[in-house]
């Protein structure tokens, strides 16, 4: 570009910002490089850091108690019958509004089920539910707390054996943690 065009862009350049009342805001070098840059403005962050809500299992970490009576007849079982509900809550308190729960149980499974609990008869064990499957000790299952799934118990017996009559227990733990 000759310095006579040059010359005559700068000038063009001027009258126009003149014209619209911005000469005062024009340098020679924003004149031969474009429009002005926009002005740096200052960003500031700011929120509210709350500590998670602490879930419970019935409130205070009662015990969730499943009682099959006294009338479970050995040629019944069949992890059908005598089906319970594991009545329970999850309860979260906190600040922070709630979100997604992860229930987790964790217990020692029989050997012939990875779903039941062992109980102290041999052969025979509690399958733990969640919705109608079997569920998965130590894997946890993502809930939303205020709309819990359905989780039940029911006798399983290891195919082949004999059991005992008599009085079981068996003993899980199901934990919830906030996500």
């Amino acid at each position: 570009m000759s310095n006579q065009t040059t010359g005559f862009c700068l000038l063009a350049t001027l009258m126009l910002y003149s014209l619209a009342g911005r000469a005062e805001d024009i340098s020679f070098y924003q004149a031969m490089s474009g429009p002005s840059p926009n002005k740096s403005v200052p960003v500031t962050f700011h929120g509210t850091l709350n500590a998670p809500p602490v879930c419970y299992i019935n409130g205070d970490g009662d015990v969730v108690d499943v009682n099959f009576g006294n009338s479970v007849a050995i040629s019944n079982i069949n992890g059908e019958n005598y089906m319970q509900p594991l009545n329970y809550q999850i309860i979260c308190r906190g600040t922070t509004p709630v979100g997604m729960v992860l229930l987790t149980f964790s217990a020692s499974a029989t050997p012939f089920d990875t779903s039941a609990v062992q109980t102290t008869i041999p052969g025979l064990g509690i399958r733990i539910l969640e919705s109608g499957t079997p569920v998965v000790f130590g894997k946890g299952i993502l809930v939303n707390p205020k709309s819990p799934p359905v989780l039940q118990a029911v006798p399983v017996k290891q195919t082949g054996i004999s059991l005992q009559d008599g009085n079981f227990e068996a003993a899980a733990t199901l934990r919830a943690d906030y996500q």
